[in-house]
């Protein structure tokens, strides 16, 4: 659903691998809707498939391997 209220149709659900110099990352639940002009990236489902976090800054974005207590 957009944020204006309307629904967009779904044609297709996928997965794939984003390459980096250094990791590749996962991209589950891919969703293609032709009617969407670009592409999006859920930021929340990006970190929880990757165990990562994202940190914004104004001139770029940084991101990091969650390190959780105990490990």
């Amino acid at each position: 659903m957009t944020g204006d209220g309307k629904s967009l149709r779904i044609i297709h659900l996928d997965s794939s691998t984003l390459h980096s110099s250094a990791h590749s990352f996962k991209l589950n639940n891919i969703l293609y809707v032709p009617d969407i002009k670009r592409n999006l990236l859920s930021i929340y489902q990006f970190c929880v498939d990757n165990n990562v976090f994202v940190e914004f800054l104004p001139w770029c974005f940084l991101k990091q391997k969650l390190k959780l207590h105990g490990n």
